[in-house]
């Protein structure tokens, strides 16, 4: 079986489409085609999430064949303890679902390889030219790739007022190249990630990849093309330990931003030097309630006297940044 849960938020009461709401449509369309050959199934954003998957799940009684695609689009929050909330329903932007309760919903019940592609809009930092890497570093902390065997790929870039009227660059992005890949070879996420980054930058400001236990096909490879030396597969620790002995990356972050390539610039020469980069910390939110799965969120900013804490490591190049989170 492979089964697609798409979780984006529904229309207004207005019917204007709330951010996420037009991936959402545009995805479910695509991922039920032939050659991705999925049982999409939606998710109530009204609804507690871990709750909604926990019923669903269970019911489908996944074995260790069984591949399940996890694609959710919308609004994000990060905690002052850095914990990683989607926002769904559009009608109450400050509740959220903890994206630790899901992974652990999944780790009950799907056995089998798991992908996660999140499109994240969070609030505006402008003083902060990391802050999407901040978030994206909180959903990488909370999916845990290396604990949980789950495959990531993430899109963070900051919310706009307006209203979209298409889906977004990475959604877009991504049905592009599902629409481009020839059936007879399939296309795995990683393989994704590396076509689609170079096309994403200037309109996404952060975008990752963080591979899993497993490589997750987003559409089927034939059995005769999995032994390709070109796309080793990894499978538990064993196999990280054997892709980081080859000198394979495990993760990888995408760093688009004007501010931050203007802050890197002078502090790398030559640039292929790595140097240690310190970022403003995430804007703080109001502590939140712990005896809750689906929570209030504060998303009231912090004061300018933010204080420095350090981000990452951080090879510098000329066109991109890439980081490891």
């Amino acid at each position: 079986m492979r089964l697609a849960i798409v979780a984006t938020p529904s229309p207004l009461s207005d019917m204007r489409a709330p951010p996420g709401a037009l991936d959402g449509d545009v995805l479910r369309a695509r991922l039920s085609l032939p050659d991705t050959a999925f049982q999409v199934v939606d998710i109530d954003p009204t609804i507690d999430l871990a709750e909604q998957l926990d019923a669903l799940l269970a019911g489908r009684r996944l074995g260790a064949g069984d591949e399940v695609l996890f694609y959710a689009s919308s609004l994000v929050a990060v905690s002052v303890d850095n914990e990683f909330f989607l926002c769904l329903d559009a009608a109450n932007p400050h509740t959220g679902d903890a994206l630790a309760d899901v992974v652990a919903v999944f780790q009950d019940h799907a056995p089998g390889p798991i992908l996660f592609m999140l499109e994240c809009r969070h609030a505006p930092a402008p003083h902060d030219p990391f802050r999407s890497a901040t978030v994206v570093g909180a959903a990488k902390e909370a999916v845990s790739p290396a604990r949980s065997g789950i495959e990531l790929l993430i899109a963070a870039r900051p919310s706009t007022n307006e209203i979209e009227s298409n889906p977004s660059p990475f959604t877009r992005a991504l049905i592009d190249a599902l629409d481009e890949s020839d059936a007879q070879f399939g296309l795995l996420a990683r393989s994704l990630y590396e076509r689609v980054k170079d096309e994403l930058l200037g309109r996404v400001p952060c975008f990752a990849h963080a591979r899993g236990w497993t490589p997750f096909a987003l559409i089927p490879i034939p059995i005769d093309e999995t032994a390709d030396g070109n796309e080793p597969m990894v499978d538990g620790p064993t196999g990280w330990a054997a892709a980081i002995a080859n000198g394979e990356r495990l993760d990888e972050v995408t760093l688009e931003s004007e501010a931050a390539e203007a802050l890197l610039a002078g502090l790398s020469k030559p640039l292929s030097r790595e140097v240690h980069v310190e970022a403003v910390a995430p804007p703080p939110l109001d502590p939140l309630p712990t005896s809750r799965k689906h929570r209030e969120i504060d998303s009231t900013t912090h004061s300018e006297a933010a204080r420095w804490r350090p981000l990452c490591w951080i090879r510098v190049k000329t066109n991109r940044t890439t980081v490891r989170i």
